[in-house]
């Protein structure tokens, strides 16, 4: 049977097979800015707050994890814990670090799981040669149909935008609504929706920012005008289930959970009630429960969707891995073209609506690629 823990003996296999040590760590931290600001229903984000972890072994292999940092008070001590935990695994064999993480850390948060978990994946990729996918199965795609988001802005942001995506080669727009009433919606809906190609797609994303009556409202609307959408994606409060669910069963278009799905345990509520799901690395906590996840909805017949928060050019080559590896039937990768860069040139590539996988062990990423210069060391 395909559990956790058969992903577990998976890896940990791979990491035993090199039983070297990590010799060195290294704890970066920067801001990265977006290129304008990010408005979605519930937020609006101009900046997000990274840290970087680099491994290195006597052998020079290194594993690099990224990861954000929470925007109050608790960064500070978020931060703290994140370089108590390098100075642990200073000296230890993979496999014991990998050990490390499954006992101690993943009961931690999100932000200390995530780059500690990518950092020890990719060292353990790197030290076996292997690309970071081939820890969990096979990649299975070399390059993912990714969308590109347009967050809630103006009529005349939004065209601009949409012609500059489609301009760039992009075949598919998500739109975010769910802010200042469905009539605005649907006026942006519309609008985008005439502005594409006939091969292009185009998806809605509400995060939650519609009632029930309001969503049943735009659903109609939208059927009735006679536009073709791909996926409606969390229209409704995470926590109504039930509004999902009546939602499915009235609706031609996919109903797909978002906030509602965010680890796989959430699955069982979810079952019957929504089309599919839209898994994240920043709601799961590592690529391990991604990946389960992922493998669980497909078993349950649900739609496959992969997106991302605010990860660099670094986290969404993890999250491409993932969609190929699982596979998914949609993808939203797109968080590190709205950001400035902190890698000198962009490991998982973008052409014409397609991320392309490097053909390198691990993440492919280098130290020489990352702009450091960015960010300030706070360990050692």
């Amino acid at each position: 049977m395909f559990t956790r823990e058969s992903i577990y003996r998976r890896i940990e296999k791979l990491a035993e097979k090199t039983p070297i040590e990590i010799k060195d760590v290294n704890v970066f931290y920067g801001k990265v800015k977006y290129l304008k600001p990010f408005v979605i229903a519930t937020a609006r984000i101009e900046e997000e707050d990274i840290v970087i972890l680099v491994l290195k072994t006597r052998e020079e292999i290194i594993g690099i994890g990224e990861g954000m940092l929470p925007n109050d008070k608790s960064k500070k001590d978020v931060l703290n814990d994140i370089v108590l935990i390098a100075k642990k695994l200073v000296g230890m064999r993979l496999d014991n670090a990998f050990s490390y993480y499954i006992r101690d850390i993943m009961e931690q948060g999100l932000y200390i799981k995530i780059p500690v978990s990518l950092a020890i994946l990719d060292l353990i990729a790197r030290a076996n040669n292997k690309r970071f996918g081939e820890l969990f199965g096979k990649v299975s795609k070399e390059k993912v149909f990714t969308d590109i988001t347009i967050g809630i802005e103006s009529i005349d942001e939004t065209i601009k935008d949409v012609k500059k995506a489609l301009d760039s080669g992009f075949q598919a727009i998500k739109l975010k609504v769910g802010k200042g009433g469905i009539s605005e919606d649907l006026k942006r809906i519309e609008k985008v929706y005439s502005l594409l190609p006939e091969d292009a797609a185009l998806r809605i994303d509400a995060n939650q920012g519609w009632s029930l009556d309001d969503a049943k409202k735009v659903l109609k609307e939208i059927e009735r005008r006679g536009l073709r959408i791909d996926i409606v994606e969390q229209p409704v409060p995470k926590n109504r289930i039930d509004w999902l669910g009546e939602l499915t069963e009235i609706s031609n278009i996919p109903i797909i959970a978002d906030e509602s799905a965010r680890v796989s345990d959430d699955l069982s509520k979810l079952e019957g009630k929504v089309d599919g799901v839209n898994l994240k690395l920043w709601k799961a906590g590592d690529p391990i429960e991604v990946y389960y996840m992922g493998q669980k909805a497909r078993r349950l017949g649900m739609i496959v969707m992969i997106g991302c928060a605010g990860e660099t050019n670094i986290g969404i080559t993890v999250d491409t891995y993932l969609a190929s590896t699982i596979p998914v039937d949609f993808a939203d990768l797109d968080s590190d073209l709205l950001e400035e860069g902190i890698v000198k040139a962009k490991v998982t590539k973008i052409r014409n609506s397609f991320r392309i996988l490097p053909d390198r062990p691990g993440l492919a990423i280098e130290l020489s690629d990352l702009l450091l210069e960015k960010f300030t060391r706070v360990y050692p």
